[in-house]
């Protein structure tokens, strides 16, 4: 009812489509005069983990490299978390439509050598970057700009040409409205996870369940519209 007020937390990782499925969500489940407090954290998996354990988020998206699901798989369980696959995905190139390497039949990795590479910041440990896309990758680019902030990576890809990054599934309609294309690489061997975590109690709370339903239908769609994409370059 209007006169309730709901207050969920959601902590994510720094990912597009995260933000805009929750932005869905709440758009789908609450009327405009619904009284709602929603804090939404973008993080990295570590800190997620902590921020549902305290009770500050009632629900995770953690990613990790799937050699690794079965140590986080572990580590929730032995902290009492529960989690549940969301997506399974390569790492794909975004690039402007005009970036040289956009027309190019196959990226290859000296390819990438000669333009600039956005990462984002926290991610400095070139190992912990590299082992979401290929753990044997040696060498790193001679360009690279580090962001701490996910609006304005989009700022430099559009601006600065020449520019690259290496990103998860992204909503097409955003792609297509910032002038960019997604690219798929043979050198992104490593298939990574995103699980969906929460504590075993709050599963009572139906809002909580809606919105893993309506994650879990929104990941489906994006993968199979990034597979039919992807497919036609």
């Amino acid at each position: 009812s209007p006169e309730k007020t709901y207050s969920i937390g959601i902590s994510v990782c720094r990912a597009s489509y995260c933000v805009r499925a929750v932005s869905d969500w709440m758009n789908h489940t609450f009327d405009s005069d619904q009284k709602l407090s929603l804090h939404l954290h973008e993080t990295n998996t570590e800190e997620a983990i902590e921020q549902v354990l305290s009770k500050e988020s009632a629900l995770g998206i953690i990613r990790m490299p799937s050699f690794y699901e079965n140590y986080y798989r572990q580590q929730l369980e032995s902290k009492g978390l529960c989690c549940e696959h969301l997506m399974d995905f390569t790492m794909m190139l975004i690039l402007r439509t005009d970036h040289p390497l956009a027309s190019l039949p196959i990226i290859r990795q000296e390819d990438l050598y000669h333009y600039t590479e956005i990462v984002h910041g926290d991610q400095q440990s070139l190992a912990l970057s590299m082992a979401h896309i290929n753990p044997l990758l040696q060498g790193i680019p001679s360009r690279r700009i580090y962001v701490y902030d996910r609006g304005s990576q989009i700022d430099l890809l559009q601006r600065l040409p020449g520019t690259y990054m290496w990103v998860s599934p992204i909503p097409l309609d955003m792609v297509d409205s910032y002038g960019m294309c997604i690219r798929s690489c043979p050198l992104s061997t490593v298939i990574n996870l995103d699980l969906l975590i929460w504590q075993k109690e709050t599963m009572e709370n139906h809002i909580l369940h809606n919105c893993i339903d309506f994650l879990r239908q929104y990941a489906a769609s994006l993968q199979a519209h990034t597979a039919k994409r992807l497919s036609k370059t």
